[in-house]
């Protein structure tokens, strides 16, 4: 490789010197050729790549979040289907209220996954 001399300011020297050190490369010379290479090889491709690499990671998030809010989503239902059944015995009119309650309940979870604002609030109704 034959050497070729840059001039740049001790303060950016001595940016590049850490960089170089922080991100474990082993000289500056080192951290200057990877960044001259990069910057003038074929960005289109190298772009492209790292476009296709970030939306398969955003896709792994995304389905990772949504198994998540299965989980909670069940658990929280369970939960309320253990509370109703561990609650003294109810008269029909109770046991209807509190089902009625139950699918609000259901409609407003539902209503609040996809970020809307559940009916029953906005409309004002108390149950």
């Amino acid at each position: 490789m034959k050497p070729h001399t840059v001039r740049i300011s001790e303060a950016a020297f001595q940016r590049i010197s850490e960089t170089a050190k922080r991100t474990g490369y082993p000289s500056a010379s080192a951290l200057i050729r990877d960044a001259l290479e990069r910057h003038t090889s074929d960005t289109n491709q190298s772009a492209e790549e790292r476009i296709a690499a970030t939306l398969d990671q955003i896709r792994r998030d995304l389905r990772s979040l949504g198994k998540t809010l299965n989980a909670l989503f069940a658990f929280v239902d369970t939960l309320a289907k253990v509370v109703m059944r561990t609650l003294p015995e109810q008269n029909s009119v109770s046991a209807e209220r509190a089902r009625r309650l139950y699918e609000l309940f259901l409609k407003q979870a539902s209503a609040a996954m996809e970020n809307e604002e559940p009916a029953a609030l906005r409309n004002g109704a108390k149950q």
